[in-house]
């Protein structure tokens, strides 16, 4: 647990690192007894995270670095359990715990090499649809940042009328026209934080 620690303290102070981290961050998940002894290590580490309210970039950099670890994760037992504990996060009462697992969610998903289609990520696409109604902005942010790549899946046609639905009492929200396609843009002046869907 130590050691993950370290590697996530020197993630948290330069983007510059990540490369090498990563790779002994992997090297760690190789030598572990098990995947669930380094998930229980590695969600223990990480656990701060999600009480830790305020948005700063080493937080951010901590954040993009577990998300690239873990969807480059060729460990389908790590990914099922990682993402559970971030739905356990994204149903909780307190609100960084929901934002920081919206934001990992998000992330994961963006830097995902291929589509995914499990009743995992079903349970992950119900959840961020819970979360797209939000009382709090940066939670709906990621919430529909996260949903944005299935938005166009025929399966998932839920999403679309959800967005539809949610678009009208978005404040944050701008129609704009790409193309032939009509997206909607919803923009947080906060941080520039973007979320964009096409109808």
């Amino acid at each position: 647990m130590l050691k993950i620690a370290a590697i996530l303290d020197e993630a948290r102070s330069s983007y510059a690192t990540h490369n090498r981290k990563l790779k002994e961050l992997s090297f760690l998940r190789s030598k572990s007894p098990s995947p669930s002894h380094f998930f229980s290590a590695f969600s223990k580490t990480l656990t701060p995270l999600f009480d830790f309210h305020r948005h700063l970039a080493s937080a951010d950099r901590v954040v993009s670095f577990v998300s690239t670890f873990v969807a480059a994760a060729d460990d389908d037992e790590f990914l099922n359990h990682f993402l559970k504990f971030l739905l356990a996060a994204a149903a909780a009462s307190n609100k960084t715990a929901r934002y920081r697992a919206c934001q990992i969610v998000s992330e994961i998903i963006v830097r995902l090499p291929y589509e995914v289609s499990s009743d995992l990520w079903d349970e992950v696409i119900e959840w961020m649809m819970v979360r797209v109604r939000d009382k709090i902005l940066m939670v709906r942010t990621f919430a529909v940042r996260a949903l944005s790549r299935f938005v166009n899946d025929s399966v998932n046609s839920d999403i679309l009328e959800l967005f539809l639905d949610m678009l009208p009492l978005e404040q944050n929200a701008v129609n704009v026209q790409i193309g032939s396609c009509e997206c909607s843009i919803f923009v947080y002046s906060n941080d520039c934080s973007v979320a964009l869907f096409c109808v």
